[in-house]
């Protein structure tokens, strides 16, 4: 079987190129770039392509003999909608167009979306289900709503699924490092999102789920949730983080109204710098909400996903991948 895949040298990305190769599939990586790469592995296949650019996606041999389209390639963080949808939106009609113009029987395209498409829960005690309609409430969840609209319009004549993870941390994941690195200096520190609840998974949960969705004959055409089985506050999180960093940490809990304070003066860095900042009212509009919780009882009916990794054991195991590779 030949896969492609899109964003490959995201967290995810990585970590899914190497399910796939483990399962037997001839990997083509679809690349802007890519940093710290070296020649092609055994099963992989390195290609460096701008998918924002419809002539080399319509050109690009690797899309030929395709049997599976994974589109993970996006931006998490910019200063406008705009930019956004440039990214996150108008290649994903690039691509899907590209499928039909050069008749590519395609077994399954698969979208990599985001619970953020969908928004908040709303309640804490009830999560989010794929029926419900999405209300994202930042840029971000916006336009991954508008290339799942984009999706749908085409699957009717291709076979595609849309995945929506949760929160996702594992071996390799930057963002949690972060927290890992605070802890570890014995800071604790909270943007007023301390009592959120939120839906977690690891990224092998998650890429195994990809891949085993992708292979169903019951998801095309469908969304899923894809999430771990426990949901849990950011204070819970962090205390398990701080539990395996061995060090009582200092908490802080910075009030709401000062978070947003610092946010719009991230807004007015970003706006004259042109640069978006890692503190803006984008990403400070997710902290608002009671919860991010979601359901992936959809995804356990129709093709038996089940999350294996608890979250302290995820903990556990991240932690000690990033004390092995230097990383902490």
């Amino acid at each position: 079987m030949i896969s492609v895949v899109t964003g490959s040298e995201g967290f995810i990305g990585r970590n899914l190129t190497k399910k796939l190769a483990a399962r037997g599939h001839t990997v083509h990586c679809l690349d802007i770039s890519h940093p710290g790469t070296g020649p092609d592995e055994p099963g992989f296949h390195r290609h460096t392509v701008d998918c924002r650019d419809p002539g080399a996606l319509a050109l690009h041999a690797a899309l030929e003999h395709a049997d599976y389209i994974f589109h993970l390639a996006a931006v998490t963080k910019e200063t406008t909608l705009e930019g956004f949808r440039r990214v996150n939106v108008y290649p994903v009609r690039t691509l899907l167009q590209t499928i039909i113009d050069r008749n590519i029987p395609l077994k399954r395209f698969v979208f990599i979306s985001s619970q953020a498409a969908s928004g908040p829960c709303g309640d804490a005690g009830n999560p989010s289900r794929e029926s419900q309609t999405p209300a994202p409430v930042e840029y971000y969840g916006r336009s991954k709503l508008e290339a799942e609209e984009i999706v749908a319009s085409f699957a009717g004549t291709i076979p595609c699924t849309i995945i929506r993870p949760s929160s996702v941390y594992g071996p390799g994941d930057r963002d949690f490092l972060t927290l890992y690195k605070m802890l570890g200096r014995g800071f604790n520190i909270f943007h007023g999102n301390s009592a959120q609840k939120i839906s977690i998974i690891h990224v092998d949960d998650l890429t195994d789920g990809i891949i085993n969705a992708a292979l169903s004959h019951n998801t095309a055409g469908k969304t899923y949730f894809l999430t771990g089985n426990e949901a849990a506050t950011w204070e819970e999180i962090h205390a398990l983080v701080e539990s395996y960093c061995g060090k009582k940490a200092l908490k802080i809990d910075i009030p709401f109204p000062v978070v947003k304070f610092l946010a719009k003066a991230g807004d007015t860095a970003a706006r004259l710098g042109g640069t978006p900042t890692l503190l803006n009212s984008q990403k400070i509009t997710l902290s608002e909400a009671a919860g991010w919780i979601c359901s992936a009882e959809r995804a356990r009916n129709d093709f038996g996903f089940e999350a294996r990794s608890t979250l302290a054991a995820g903990i556990r195991m991240t932690g000690d991948w990033y004390r092995k590779h230097g990383w902490l």
